[in-house]
């Protein structure tokens, strides 16, 4: 029995495969203005592929396409001990010395703000489709926060995904070293 994931990446898969040959066939027909058309959105596919082959197999680089590389059992630790009051703020640095995601826990609040080195305003680094992906992640597209009640109880495997969701389909951080620092 397939996995939803597995389910995914097949459609997803035979969308790029058909986008692709239609492409080719456009060029091949000497279409140019219809292959143009079609870039886009083979672009967009693959990139959905790619994240979704990336989480479910972390060796997936292997081949030749790009892969996160966030250490999940770092993060998941680093989790925990916001979760316990042992550290206050953890910042990952999304593009290198402009771009920060700041989780900060206060009491049972948790917080996720994005900010920058002040050089730069947050919308810079954003599109209308990647704003909108943080909205329905239930972000405060204003503020570029989100406020987490509850944090010391919650899953913090869901935090690990939004955290994933952020780089990977918001910012399309692939392949890099994520820097991490903490705040006692």
């Amino acid at each position: 029995m397939k996995t939803d994931l597995e389910i995914l990446i097949e459609h997803l898969q035979s969308e790029f495969d058909f986008l692709k040959s239609t492409m080719d066939q456009c060029v091949a027909e000497w279409d140019f203005e219809a292959a143009l058309s079609l870039r886009e959105s083979i672009r967009y596919t693959k990139r959905k592929l790619d994240v979704l082959k990336c989480l479910q197999n972390p060796n997936y680089a292997r081949t030749g396409t790009p892969r996160y590389s966030i250490d999940d059992d770092k993060i998941l630790e680093l989790l925990e001990l916001l979760a316990n009051n042992e550290i206050r703020t953890i910042e990952f640095e999304v593009k290198k010395g402009k771009l920060y995601l700041m989780l900060e826990v206060k009491d049972e609040l948790g917080e996720f703000r994005l900010r920058t080195n002040g050089q730069f305003e947050v919308e810079r680094f954003l599109v209308g489709h990647t704003t909108s992906i943080l909205a329905n992640l239930g972000w405060n597209t204003d503020t570029y926060s989100k406020q987490i009640p509850g944090f010391h109880k919650m899953n913090k495997l869901k935090v690990l995904e939004e955290l994933a969701i952020i780089y990977f389909e918001v910012f399309g951080v692939f392949g890099k070293a994520v820097d991490i620092k903490i705040t006692i």
